[in-house]
């Protein structure tokens, strides 16, 4: 993983990439792979969800979302790297289940209205061979590093790693606005490549990143509806 700074990150749903924005505008797009792969989030930590948004109380240090229907709609951290994902995936085991038993933290971290949690249970045995009774706060700094691969590897890290793929593209952001304010929920069309696409802006009146196509393909435009029902080009 690069160690270029991430300052934002977005996650489209029909193509399942991650789109990593770097403080100097350039975008690595992350796809194949599972998703916590794609998400640098080893132990697929999500957000709690306040009138259908994410809400985060103590994690730190992400940089977007995967909103993802699974089959519930979960808000899915997407993290700089991986060791900001391990990190915090530490972080939330002490601060949240230090005085829980490994079976106990189990129930909310994969309950079984989601997971078959007595193999997820059993698996974890397995691979560290500690009891369903010890307390994740008994855990040294090695058995509690031998606890998270044992999650990260229940929680898919590791799948399908022959279908990774990363590539840096060049792109630009855009926002919406009347003048004076932005405009949320502007819908504009996308022009790439010989095809149109339609995208919305988000409450704060921003597009997704718009990639530049490559050399002797024809200038991307973005087109936006007038009042009178025509299309005008922007860019």
């Amino acid at each position: 993983m690069s160690k270029d700074n991430f300052i934002r990150a977005s996650y489209d749903n029909k193509t399942r990439a991650v789109q990593l924005e770097t403080d100097d505008g350039r975008f690595l797009v992350r796809t194949g792979g599972s998703l916590c792969w794609r998400t640098n989030n080893c132990g697929n930590l999500s957000s709690p969800v306040t009138n259908g948004q994410p809400s985060p109380k103590k994690t730190r240090n992400y940089v977007g979302f995967a909103q993802v229907q699974n089959p519930e709609t979960h808000f899915f951290f997407i993290f700089p790297s991986y060791e900001a994902g391990r990190e915090q995936l530490k972080a939330s085991l002490v601060r949240r289940h230090s005085e829980n038993s490994i079976a106990t933290m189990l129930q909310s971290y994969a309950p079984p209205n989601e997971n078959n949690t007595d193999n997820y249970l059993a698996v974890i045995k397995s691979k560290t061979g500690f009891a369903s009774s010890t307390k994740v706060g008994q855990l040294n700094a090695t058995q509690l590093d031998e606890l998270m691969d044992a999650i990260e590897e229940m929680e898919g890290y590791h799948n399908e790693k022959t279908s990774r793929k990363e590539s840096w593209i060049t792109a630009s952001r855009f926002s919406t606005s009347n003048g004076a304010a932005p405009v949320p929920g502007a819908q504009v069309h996308i022009e790439y490549a010989g095809k149109t696409y339609t995208q919305h802006a988000d409450a704060l009146g921003q597009l997704p990143p718009i990639v530049h196509p490559p050399k002797g393909v024809s200038p991307t435009k973005i087109k936006v509806i007038k009042p009178d029902g025509s299309w005008q080009t922007l860019v």
